[in-house]
């Protein structure tokens, strides 16, 4: 009988430490989805790092920073948690993910008028792609920095990187979009009119 009492609370310890360790090891290894609340996210970002689930935690926060986008007070708080889920994607080597979130965060800049944030995450990306000889996406960060040239009135600027673009263009045989940017060129620099009467 004595050992029967003793023995329960050390039972029952051990049920709730085996329960206690499958509920953390589940709650780890849950995927993340579009369905759990930013709450639920955030918890789940905090167990995640704790197990050096970097990738999918950056997958999390870049869902929470999408939602924040919907609300126009909310572009700070997108802005940050797209940084943090660059970070984490980072820490997980998944530069695929990261560099697709800095572009991202690129647009998030440019359409919020941080021109110059904008303009350094498209170059962080551009360098990306020239190191993994990926030329479409190289040529569309050139385009993109262009834009912002263009949005700045630093029309100059704007051609140079216009005709890197297009000579990228070229080297993948997209002649449409070779095309438009010299013509885009053209138009900033008044070298010829773009269409004649």
């Amino acid at each position: 009988k004595d050992s029967f009492a003793h023995a329960l609370p050390l039972w029952m310890f051990g049920v709730l430490l085996t329960g206690l360790l499958t509920f953390t090891s589940t709650a780890a290894h849950a995927q993340v989805s579009d369905n759990m609340s930013n709450a639920e996210l955030y918890r789940l970002i905090a167990q995640l790092e704790q197990h050096n689930k970097f990738s999918e935690a950056g997958e999390a926060y870049r869902i929470i920073a999408e939602r924040d986008l919907a609300e126009i007070e909310n572009l700070d708080r997108a802005i940050k948690n797209y940084i943090e889920a660059q970070k984490l994607f980072g820490r997980a080597g998944d530069t695929v993910r990261m560099y697709q979130t800095i572009t991202d965060l690129g647009r998030l800049y440019c359409g919020s008028e941080y021109y110059q944030e904008a303009i350094t995450m498209f170059q962080r990306v551009e360098s990306y792609a020239e190191r993994q000889l990926d030329t479409l996406l190289s040529a569309r960060m050139l385009q993109q920095i262009g834009e912002i040239y263009i949005a700045r009135k630093q029309f100059d600027q704007a051609s140079k990187y216009f005709d890197r673009a297009s000579k990228l263009n070229l080297m993948i045989q997209d002649t449409l979009l070779s095309t438009i940017n010299k013509l885009t060129i053209t138009a900033l620099t008044g070298q010829k009119p773009l269409f004649k009467d």
